[in-house]
Parts: structure tokens; sequence; C-alpha cells
């Protein structure tokens, strides 16, 4: 202990950024110099990384006690953050999908805190298909560069804000209600850079567009949803391409032209290909496989 107390303060908080966020907040039992330094941390991971998911679906043991000391302890601990750029906030609680005290309230709270602060990159793993969990302050959150959301909802996305400086934007089955689409929060993105969607089976998708003028990078993934009858793509800067339709009922799929277009990854089911080919003739490199209709 005695090497880590001649460090600065500055370093001790780097060495405190390389181990878990819980970690690191419990080093503020060890003395008065100790209790604050986490709060400069730039970066806070609260939920179960992957390899704890996976302990879970082998157990299938559920901690109700652990959930609700995660909430507390999140509560308690992220409104005490200093650092005046929070360049992360992950929340990840796919082990508490079926949870009682992770309630939608605690969510938009702890949002909140992280756009006070200036956050960078935000990633939500939540599974709530019904509730809204977003403050309206998000969608005026000007540092936000980087945005992750998996298995969420997104109700009443305002057209009259803007995320100036979103570049990155990954959809993971979220939900869109209330009549909202996929575009309506694409329209709020100007500089948007790089777009990753999955439209998964469970999500009432009936049809989509992507109309994004400044994108450069498409990932794209449509499983075999119950009601789907196509997606239109309209981004005439993109360079790279990864379409994945695996939807097996006849679909419409139309992409506007791609001059920009270097690399794509393409595996779709249609009846029609012509539009699907003709607007990717300058591509350079080409990964495909076409699949038509019984």
């Amino acid at each position: 202990m005695d090497i880590f107390n001649g460090l600065p303060d500055d370093v001790l908080v780097k060495i405190l950024s390389f181990v878990p966020t819980k970690v690191a907040v419990s080093t503020s039992i060890l003395s008065k110099r100790w209790e604050f330094l986490w709060m400069w941390l730039p970066r806070l991971d609260f939920g179960s990384p992957k390899t704890d998911l996976l302990a879970f679906l082998n157990t299938c043991q559920y901690d109700k006690e652990e959930e609700v000391g995660l909430v507390d302890f999140i509560d308690k601990k992220l409104p005490l953050h200093r650092a005046p750029v929070l360049e992360s906030l992950r929340l990840n609680f796919y082990l508490y999908q079926y949870n009682t005290h992770i309630e939608p309230e605690y969510i938009k709270r702890w949002i909140e805190i992280a756009v006070s602060r200036h956050v960078r990159v935000l990633e939500i793993s939540y599974e709530c298909w019904d509730e809204n969990i977003f403050p309206s302050s998000l969608f005026t959150c000007k540092s936000l560069v980087t945005l992750k959301l998996d298995n969420v909802v997104l109700i009443d996305v305002p057209s009259t804000v803007s995320f100036p400086s979103l570049k990155t934007l990954q959809l993971d089955s979220v939900t869109f209600v209330e009549g909202k689409s996929l575009q309506d929060i694409l329209s709020i993105c100007p500089v948007l850079d790089d777009l990753s969607v999955i439209c998964s089976v469970h999500q009432d998708v009936k049809e989509f567009t992507i109309i994004v003028p400044s994108l450069q990078s498409l990932t794209l993934f449509i499983e075999n949803c119950e009601v789907f009858d196509g997606y239109v793509i309209d981004t005439p800067s993109l360079k790279y391409l990864k379409l994945e339709d695996v939807h097996e009922e006849e679909h419409y799929c139309l992409l506007k032209k791609m001059p920009k277009l270097r690399e794509a990854y393409v595996d779709v089911q249609l009846d029609d290909l012509k539009s699907l080919i003709g607007s990717i003739t300058s591509v350079k490199r080409l990964n495909h496989m076409f699949r038509g209709f019984v």
C-alpha cells in the first residue's frame, strides 16, 4: 500500500481505470485519500459482463439479492461522480431481465446523471419493450459520440432536437412504438458515420427506411420476423455495407445508388435482385450469397 500512496492522484486514477468499476469503488474504504479517487474515473461500467451471462445461462441461477444490491449500489454511487467529462457509461442488465427492482425510473435517472457529466459513449442493455427509460435530456446531449442500445423501447423521439456529435449508433432489437420509426432517430443524427441495426424475431417491425446522407458504414441484420413487408436504404456516401437478410417470406428491398461503396458483404433471400445488384455496381470487394424464394 505504501508504494501506491507515494503516487500522485492522477496515476492512481489511471490504475483504477483498469479494474472493474465496482472494484475501483470498493477502494474508497482504504483511507481518506482513497475515499474519493474512484469518483474521477472517466469510464464507468455497471452490470454483468458477457462471461457472467454465459455462466447464468449454463446454471440458470438468478440471485435477486445481487440485483437489489446492484441497484442500490449504482443509485448511491453514480451521483457522487466528479469527473467533468464522463467518457463512457455502460449499463448492462441482461442477467436481470426478469427483474422487479431495476425499474425504468432508475435507468432514466442514471442516464440524466450521465448527460449532466457530458457523456461521450453510452451503452444500455435492458430488456424492456413497453416502457420508456430515456429522459428528454438525452436527446439534447451535445457531447454524445457513440450510442449503443439493446432490447429497449424508443418512445416519443423528438423531431425538433438533434445529436450534433453522434457518429456511431448501434440498435439491437430496439422497439419503436406510437408510430415512431427507425428514421425518426436517424433524422436527428446529422453527422452519423457508422450504423448497426438488428431486427430480431420478437420485434413488431413491418417496414422501415434508412436515409442517412453522411453514413459511411452500415451493418443490417434482419431475422425471420412474423410480419415484415420490406425496407428502403438511401445512403449515398456509404463505403462499407454488411447486409444479412434471412427473412423467409417475400418482401421488398430497395437500395438507392451507392456510388462510393467499396466493400460489401451481402447475404439475402429476395425474389427480385435487380435493385440490390444495381445499387452496388461500384463495389471493389464483394462477398455475397443471393438466394431467391422457392
